[in-house]
């Protein structure tokens, strides 16, 4: 079966207005390209837009034609163009039961399949690595460090506790943090390459949500990159994040208090961190490997061919 996906370039416009200009009309050469390729081809994978936020060549792509989403895409799309593209495909891909009640409502064929981690490459640190200090981490877009500075005091406090914790943040643009201790932070920018080794250096994670819709549409992929390399997880009982929480690995917290409580207990408790670092690569094992999430999305594909 010979399945295309188109490529993804640079599927985002630059920010100047010039630079837009030229980037367009390339885009759309590529673009035309991958309609070509897509005719040679038994199945067309689009995971968004084929240009950023508005439909352009999707109608014409070969059929069957599905949509693979992972995030709240809708919400930042204009004139509707996610919504009428789930409704040009033939089946909907979601990555979570939240992602699935919006597109039901478009498409007839849903399917829920989970935000898969290659196992073989975010693993668990070798165990003769002792470092001497500790590291609360947190990994994620500058976009999303608002999450974070909403539990700054949390982060705060628990610094204050223990001389020798200290607060990592891996991204693309440094904190800008009010109160923490500017010894007590490190930056790293985000890099492939560097990636599994930052999370790896953690003794556990964090991935603080606000209740929002965009929020709720999130698949916790980072959650995840955390617990496949047995870095316990604490993080916001907000959509998925519940479900895959209740398969062990994470402690959920909702207030600040309780925040403060769980990065605590994982700190303080040998036993308990063990447990949970176990639990926490288990869990993404046996549900979420790219081999298990793969077979699942093999089978819809044969259904389509």
């Amino acid at each position: 079966m010979n399945e295309y996906f188109p490529r993804k370039g640079s599927a985002y416009p630059p920010r100047g207005t010039l630079d837009r200009i030229r980037w367009l009309p390339s885009l759309l050469s590529q673009r035309f390209s991958d309609l070509g390729s897509s005719m040679a081809s038994d199945i067309t994978l689009l995971q968004r837009q084929m240009v950023s936020t508005i439909n352009t060549l999707e109608r014409f792509t070969k059929r069957p034609r599905l949509l693979d989403v992972d995030d709240a895409i809708w919400m930042s799309a204009r004139f509707g163009s996610v919504d009428s593209l789930a409704k040009r495909c033939d089946g909907v891909i979601c990555g979570n039961d939240r992602i699935a009640d919006h597109f039901s409502r478009l498409n007839r064929c849903i399917y829920i399949i989970p935000t898969a981690i290659d196992v073989r490459i975010f693993i668990p640190k070798n165990s003769d690595d002792k470092s001497v200090r500790r590291k609360i981490g947190w990994v994620g877009t500058s976009g999303n460090l608002k999450y974070l500075y909403a539990i700054e005091k949390v982060i705060e406090n628990v610094l204050k506790l223990y001389d020798d914790v200290d607060l990592l943040v891996v991204s693309d643009k440094a904190p800008e943090f009010k109160s923490l201790a500017p010894s007590r932070v490190y930056y790293r920018t985000w890099s492939e390459e560097n990636e599994v080794s930052d999370i790896q250096s953690m003794t556990l994670g964090l991935m603080p949500l606000a209740d929002s819709p965009w929020a709720q549409g999130k698949c916790s992929f980072k959650m995840l990159q955390y617990m496949s390399c047995s870095v316990p997880a604490v993080v916001s009982p907000v959509g998925m994040n519940v479900q895959v929480a209740e398969k062990g690995g994470a402690l959920l917290a909702a207030t600040l208090s309780e925040w403060q409580e769980a990065i605590v207990s994982i700190l303080v408790d040998d036993s308990l961190r063990g447990k949970l670092a176990k639990e926490a690569r288990n869990a993404v094992c046996r549900f979420y490997a790219t081999e298990k999430v793969a077979t699942q999305l093999a089978e819809i594909f044969r259904f389509y061919v």
